[in-house]
């Protein structure tokens, strides 16, 4: 997982308007502060998963052949959920093609989706969790428990972030939409872009996240 990659289209596309001196810079700065924020977290969950890996390598087997082993639900739960935030991002990247055309109100619906998907991401999360327990999987004294939860717990914090980063950037999608101020306007690109590509980097986490814990 790497800056670029974690830096989506949507967020290059949110420029409205060509800007010169000091917004531009403005931009372009804000734009940097973001990649080295997520090139700074995409270096933590390389780790997590690095360490994983080791953790997996050194277990011989795997799953452990005395580990009980993560139920249908759990893993259809994971299937569902992945079509969530992939959804959930395509809704965000429709969001902000229907603000620059200055469709508010569609700009807006096609936003909250974003969010309800996040919502039912991080509730079928829950279902998952609840179901694994149920069917003895457990956080402690088992690597397979243990990486299960340490990993899907620590993308779901993100995904609580990411919502609240939404929530901060709700305001500006209308106002881009309307086309306020050159300040006003720029101010709101900057911030609905950094929550989108905070929303992407998330989306592009759990994939990763999906394929260490389910597929691999």
């Amino acid at each position: 997982m790497t800056s670029a990659a974690a830096t989506p289209t949507f967020a290059r596309e949110m420029l409205v308007s060509p800007l010169t001196g000091p917004s531009k810079r403005s931009e372009a700065d804000a734009r940097v502060g973001m990649m080295i924020f997520l090139a700074s977290w995409g270096m933590v969950f390389l780790t997590l998963f690095f360490a994983s890996t080791v953790l997996r390598l050194r277990a011989g087997a795997w799953p452990p052949p005395d580990s009980p082993l993560l139920p249908s639900a759990t893993q259809n739960s994971a299937w569902a959920i992945t079509a969530a935030i992939l959804a959930s991002s395509f809704a965000l990247h429709r969001a902000g093609k229907l603000a620059r055309a200055g469709r508010s109100t569609a700009a807006r619906l096609a936003y909250s989706a974003t969010m309800l998907l996040g919502c039912l991401f991080f509730v079928l999360q829950v279902y998952s969790w609840v179901e694994a327990a149920r069917a003895g999987v457990e956080l402690q004294g088992s690597i397979y428990g243990g990486l299960f939860y340490a990993l899907t717990a620590f993308h779901a914090a993100h995904v609580l972030a990411g919502l609240g980063a939404l929530i901060w950037a709700l305001p500006s999608v209308t106002r881009i939409a309307d086309a306020g101020s050159a300040e006003e306007t720029l101010r709101d690109r900057i911030r609905l872009s950094s929550a989108a590509s905070f929303w992407h980097f998330v989306d592009l986490a759990w994939i990763a996240t999906f394929l260490a814990v389910f597929l691999v």
